[in-house]
């Protein structure tokens, strides 16, 4: 995937953000699989906000991704 400058950071991130906003619908395994597809094809940058699904999107995608320290040194949020 095509990656560009993140503003005047050194922070290279993909050209598209993965949006987050209605993971809170999917079930836990079809979060699992948007996630894991999305990293699958390049996309680690992912849009996340407190207000999506009222905080419960965050937390259904820390589950989805498996997260700890290994897979966040991976992603971009």
């Amino acid at each position: 995937m095509r990656k560009i400058r993140l503003g005047v950071s050194e922070l290279e991130v993909p050209v598209l953000a993965v949006g987050c906003m209605r993971i809170n619908q999917l079930q836990p395994k079809e979060a699992e699989q948007f996630v894991q597809t999305a990293l699958d094809l390049g996309a680690n940058f992912f849009d996340h906000a407190d207000i999506y699904g009222g905080g419960a999107c965050e937390e259904i995608f820390a589950q989805a991704i498996h997260m700890n320290d290994r897979v966040r040194e991976k992603v971009i949020l």
